[in-house]
């Protein structure tokens, strides 16, 4: 084995790339914690940035130890977000997966709300007559049945559009459109129906006689009478005649400022339904 002199002929010991002087050349390149084995330099006085093995192969010098640590640096980031293999030549490690799980609202599932709209109103009967034949304007069609509604307003709507009804009668002479809302404990409608139906078989003509509802109020249902409730409505009549089909009067009838309905209803499969009834002025 050579051994090193120094300028004065004294051997000198190898040293470690960290033994070296404080060189500023030198020092600015120094790898940290790294030993090179087994090689021993010496530092020339001529050339201080050089750093060369005793076996005469000439050392790396600074610049490109610092090239070949940045470029390592630069390649050692790119490898790593790539997930491929480091500087090092070992395999990089696998990203950690994040743990996706399938979102579960712990909220109970809210109820649908029931639609609070009205139902929609019930078609007009097939058999009722669509124009009148003693019309109050000209083109009067007669009244639409309101929504079927098991409710207070809705038994004072009922009982409003039937007294309506009773008007078409006079209206075409027809009972048709009446007849589907009562039954025949209801006396004031029987009476009123029996009599649409004998002057309509003898072609009787109606004049006038037209109604028109002022008011109506809920109130108890008659007694024994079957009724859910009772309501009663106002009405008033224009004055009339009854012709027959020779022209002659059959019968004559005043103006009636206010007339009184008293009925009584019951809620049925189909809706409301007029179960008893009495008039009065």
């Amino acid at each position: 084995m050579t051994e090193n002199l120094g300028g004065n002929g004294t051997p000198t010991t190898p040293r470690r790339i960290s033994d070296q002087p404080a060189d500023s050349s030198i020092e600015s390149c120094r790898p940290t914690s790294v030993y090179l084995h087994r090689a021993r330099f010496t530092l020339r006085p001529a050339v201080t940035s050089k750093l060369e093995h005793t076996n005469g192969d000439q050392g790396a010098d600074c610049a490109t130890l610092r090239a070949v640590r940045r470029n390592c640096a630069v390649l050692a980031i790119m490898i790593s977000a790539a997930g491929l293999v480091g500087c090092s030549g070992k395999p990089a490690a696998k990203p950690t997966e994040w743990p996706y799980t399938t979102y579960s609202d712990p909220r109970p599932t809210p109820t649908p709300t029931p639609s609070t709209s009205a139902p929609p109103p019930p078609s007009l009967p097939a058999d009722v007559p669509t124009v009148a034949s003693n019309p109050t304007v000209a083109g009067e069609k007669p009244p639409l049945p309101p929504p079927m509604i098991h409710t207070t307003d809705g038994a004072k709507a009922f009982a409003v559009f039937f007294a309506q009804t009773m008007d078409w009668g006079s209206a075409t002479g027809d009972s048709s459109y009446m007849s589907h809302y009562f039954r025949p404990s209801c006396s004031v409608c029987a009476t009123l129906k029996q009599a649409f139906d004998t002057d309509r078989s003898q072609h009787a003509i109606y004049l006038g006689q037209r109604s028109t509802v002022l008011r109506a109020n809920t109130e108890d249902a008659p007694a024994d009478s079957g009724a859910e409730i009772g309501v009663a409505v106002y009405i008033s009549t224009t004055p009339g005649s009854v012709k027959a089909a020779d022209g002659s009067t059959l019968a004559e009838y005043s103006a009636v400022p206010s007339f009184l309905l008293n009925l009584g209803l019951k809620w049925a499969s189909t809706g409301w339904i007029v179960v008893s009834g009495t008039g009065s002025k």
